[in-house]
């Protein structure tokens, strides 16, 4: 709300036309921003689904009281960490603590070589207002998603030190050509909205047996060309791998390993677009392979992934839920800009 106030005072205060169209566009992004936000919903393992082994969430029964919301991003508005604490916090390890401390349910048996999918949904209604459209993330949410696991036999708590290796990365489908990124885009087989809010990936083949936690992330970028602005979703799911691995890939800490500042975190989505993207933290880990993918590239590491199929009108997107009639908008807007 605070960065929405900022563009408003901006708005009326300049005197160029190219200045005030771009921040009415700031103020277009923030006003859908506060409500398109997404959560992961539920695991399917084996092709059983369930939410057990999923770590708690923020309760909504507390939102009169904080104005936090499950759903809600681990972002920070200044740099003393204040509002939902931002990457520097232990919020961002699976979700907004104590709550995200808590033990699961139940934990989700998965074998090491096997598939997860991970489902997220954020509600009917938000983002673009289309009919069964944007119901998992809104397309102006573009950002990576990134996947870790951590050996974890605690019941409560969080891994300490560096126990986060990464396992799947997925970023951009045409790096270098537009902003289209494979976790919204329709034209993505591997996407969130194209897949109705699943996102599968693999549990490397040679890890050890036991106890451990899956992170996943979301990075919604639209906002992050100011420090603090990128909006990371992140929850954790207990896991007890089967079969006779011995892997024990190294890790890194979260919180700890990247900041805010990071060029990942923050990245001018809607400037530096044809830029590769900088994913944060480590390489992907790839099973039995001591090679792994440089985290400054943008496709997944554990598979081979599809690079066309990307709209051109999808490119039209500038900023927010709704702009892909953004030139009917902006031209409605002008005589009362100007």
């Amino acid at each position: 709300y605070e960065q929405q106030h900022n563009c408003a005072k901006q708005l009326w205060s300049t005197e160029s036309v190219m200045q005030r169209l771009a921040i009415f566009l700031c103020l277009t992004v923030l006003s859908s921003y506060v409500a398109a936000h997404t959560l992961l919903t539920n695991v399917t393992i084996a092709g059983k689904t369930t939410d057990t082994c999923l770590r708690p969430a923020y309760p909504g029964s507390l939102w009169a009281q904080t104005q936090i919301g499950a759903s809600d991003p681990i972002m920070q508005e200044t740099a003393d960490g204040k509002w939902r604490g931002g990457v520097a916090s232990t919020n961002y390890t699976c979700g907004f603590m104590p709550f995200a401390g808590q033990a699961a349910a139940a934990k989700c048996a998965v074998a090491a070589g096997s598939q997860v999918t991970v489902s997220y949904y954020h509600g009917a209604g938000y983002g673009d207002e289309t009919p069964a459209y944007d119901e998992w993330i809104a397309r102006s949410h573009k950002g990576p998603f990134m996947a870790f696991m951590a050996k974890f036999d605690a019941k409560d708590g969080l891994p300490q030190g560096n126990a986060w290796f990464k396992i799947y990365q997925l970023g951009k489908i045409k790096e270098a050509t537009n902003n289209d990124w494979q976790t919204v885009q329709y034209a993505s087989p591997d996407g969130l909205n194209n897949n109705h809010g699943a996102m599968n990936f693999t549990i490397p083949k040679d890890l050890a047996p036991g106890n451990y936690l899956l992170r996943t992330e979301i990075i919604a970028l639209h906002s992050a060309g100011s420090l603090y602005g990128a909006q990371p979703y992140v929850r954790c799911v207990e896991l007890t791998v089967t079969g006779s691995g011995s892997a024990s890939p190294a890790g890194v800490a979260i919180p700890g390993n990247w900041n805010a500042s990071h060029p990942g975190m923050n990245y001018k989505l809607w400037q530096d677009y044809t830029k590769p993207y900088p994913f944060p933290g480590p390489n992907v880990y790839v099973a039995s392979n001591p090679t792994t993918q440089p985290s400054g590239t943008s496709s997944s590491a554990s598979t081979s992934m599809n690079s066309s199929g990307s709209s051109s009108d999808e490119t039209l997107e500038v900023a927010s839920s709704g702009m892909i009639n953004i030139a009917t908008s902006v031209f409605a807007m002008i005589s009362l800009v100007f």
